[in-house]
């Protein structure tokens, strides 16, 4: 039985586990615990960074004008990530871009601009940055 607090542990083990800590808690009268959130990040200076989530897959993180996006790294076209293994799909100032066929998608709602997949959108994720500068998902 884990008697540290969840962000207590969560800090200790940051450097080992990364993001493999996902405690619930019970609401008030909630009949299923509620996730908590989860650190994606210890911090949110980052233009472009790609993390794990806990639950198996990859998410982009991109930071515009102070705000923090999440998506799945996932291309709407055919289901591959963005990137070509290195973490990096950010295009210019305000675009991210699949490396396989080019779509490009504006960074800060996921919209396919231009591509195979134009119209479409990647999926986005909730996140916050917590009191400690950190990000995290909702």
């Amino acid at each position: 039985m884990i008697t540290s607090s969840a962000s207590n542990l969560t800090d200790q083990l940051w450097p080992l586990a990364a993001v493999a800590i996902y405690p619930c808690r019970r609401a008030q009268g909630a009949d299923r615990p509620t996730p908590m959130p989860v650190i994606l990040h210890p911090h949110s200076d980052f233009h472009q960074v790609m993390v794990k989530h806990p639950e198996g897959f990859e998410v982009i993180l991109v930071k515009l004008d102070g705000v923090v996006h999440a998506y799945r790294n996932s291309c709407p076209h055919i289901g591959i990530g963005l990137d070509y293994g290195d973490g990096h799909c950010k295009h210019g100032e305000r675009q991210l871009i699949c490396n396989m066929h080019g779509a490009l998608f504006d960074a800060d709602t996921g919209y396919c601009t231009d591509g195979p997949c134009s119209g479409d959108s990647l999926t986005r994720l909730r996140v916050a940055i917590d009191a400690a500068g950190r990000v995290v998902g909702l």
